[in-house]
């Protein structure tokens, strides 16, 4: 009876509307053209809402060996209950290399900072 009564009170907290911790996925090309912009895609995710519990979301790129990254801010694209999707569009880099890129962002008030999954190739066309 105690092992009933544990696994419906697991279902109905799995079903509840409740503040909970975040997740990331990213898309980026494996190369991009010199002279070409190109796009990362960042999709964040939160148990329960998702809405106001991100903020300050940004993306910092540089092409390996620049002094300073540059920093990207947009609005999310699309968003449902538990989502939203940032595009983050790179522009061109003028010379071939690899661009690196992290992001930084606020859950619920707290920074923290996601790395880039890989270095973009920048090559000739």
């Amino acid at each position: 009876m105690k092992s009933l009564i544990a696994a419906l009170l697991m279902c109905l907290s799995a079903s509840c509307d409740i503040a909970g911790g975040g997740g990331s996925n990213q898309e980026a090309p494996n190369t991009v053209k010199r002279n070409e912009s190109t796009t990362i895609k960042l999709e964040l995710s939160t148990q329960g809402s998702v809405k106001g519990r991100y903020r300050d979301v940004v993306c910092n790129y540089r092409l390996v060996g620049a002094d300073q990254y540059q920093q990207l801010r947009v609005e999310p694209v699309a968003k449902d209950k538990t989502h939203e999707v940032y595009e983050f569009t790179i522009p061109p880099a003028g010379k071939t290399g690899e661009i690196e890129y992290y992001f930084d962002l606020k859950l619920d008030g707290h920074p923290s900072r996601l790395n880039g999954m890989k270095k973009i190739k920048v090559v000739d066309a």
